[in-house]
């Protein structure tokens, strides 16, 4: 594989993402270029067990350590830096969701990882979404930004602002909403700043969007 590689020579051997180095590689170029990476690469990706990594058993994951998700990306990066990115993102962002949403959400959770789906967690210096109550749902409304990777991605949550919060809850709370497959988002980078609405997951890029109160 020391062929495929653009900036170090990083042992490959034996990792999961090694058959895929190649095509990571042909694109790197293209995906610096058009500032998005090949629908080709994301494809064998979501295909491939490394999506899984950040997982536990009884999420259906792999349970890696750390060094060894490190391992994984620093061979991905040496290839393509923004490819890299956006996977960091993805396996982050994933052991993120499962603290926030905990045991009792293990369906949900456990459901992305047998489906190999992408979760993003546009989150930016930027982002503004405002969660209203209306009847028995609360409509958010907002941009969110620095969603890396959310243009492939399945599943996005959001912190929002709750307007209307009664005594009890503070009007600043923030809460996350779940996922949903996202329209193509607005044009962003190939390490993203994206604006892709999700379902549960807020009002991004304008448009108003409802979740369960």
């Amino acid at each position: 594989m020391k062929e495929t590689l653009n900036f170090i020579d990083w042992p490959t051997d034996g990792l999961l993402i090694e058959p895929l180095l190649p095509a990571i590689a042909a694109q790197a170029a293209e995906a610096d270029a058009s500032r998005s990476v090949s629908d080709e690469v994301i494809a064998l990706i979501k295909d491939n067990p490394v999506m899984g990594m950040t997982a536990s058993p009884e999420l259906g994951g792999l349970n890696s350590t750390v060094t060894a998700v490190a391992h994984e990306l620093a061979a991905v990066a040496a290839c393509c830096s923004s490819t890299a990115w956006c996977l960091w993102n993805h396996l982050c962002t994933y052991h993120f969701f499962c603290a926030l949403l905990g045991p009792e959400h293990g369906g949900l959770l456990g459901g992305i990882t047998a489906n190999r789906e992408w979760v993003c967690f546009p989150a930016g210096a930027s982002t503004r979404v405002n969660g209203v109550l209306q009847d028995d749902q609360i409509v958010l409304n907002g941009s969110a930004a620095f969603g890396s990777g959310a243009r492939y991605g399945e599943f996005a949550g959001v912190v929002f602002m709750y307007r209307g919060a009664s005594p009890s809850r503070s009007p600043a709370e923030g809460s996350m909403g779940g996922g949903g497959r996202p329209p193509p988002p607005a044009r962003g980078g190939g390490t993203d700043t994206e604006r892709a609405p999700a379902r549960g997951g807020g009002g991004l890029g304008g448009t108003p969007r409802a979740v369960p109160g």
